[in-house]
């Protein structure tokens, strides 16, 4: 059995740790993309309301009436998912080293 080598078993393989400063790196990216999202949905929704305002002042001859409520609405429809969008963020858990006080900081 001379030039036959052996591969060891995975679990045998030396595990590489993730160290504290990776994991919150990760957290911070995961974080800023889901806060990044935040001003495009509420510009989004305000210029649709914005654009619907208008084609119905256009339409129905009441300038500048109905792209004001179309603004309004639409700002309040883009608040609306901005907060959605914030609250789906998971928040830490009770244990997470991040969030506990030292009895320094009591």
């Amino acid at each position: 059995m001379t030039g036959i080598t052996t591969v060891p078993p995975p679990s045998a393989a030396p595990r590489r740790r993730i160290g504290l400063t990776a994991m919150v790196l990760a957290m911070v990216l995961a974080l800023g993309a889901c806060a990044s999202d935040a001003g495009p949905k509420q510009t989004g929704g305000t210029l649709i309301g914005a654009a619907m305002g208008f084609a119905l002042d256009k339409y129905l001859d009441t300038q500048p009436w109905l792209l004001l409520v179309g603004v309004l609405l639409g700002g309040a429809a883009g608040c609306l998912t901005v907060y959605r969008t914030v609250a789906s963020i998971p928040p830490a858990e009770a244990g997470d080293e991040n969030n506990r006080k030292d009895e320094k900081d009591i």
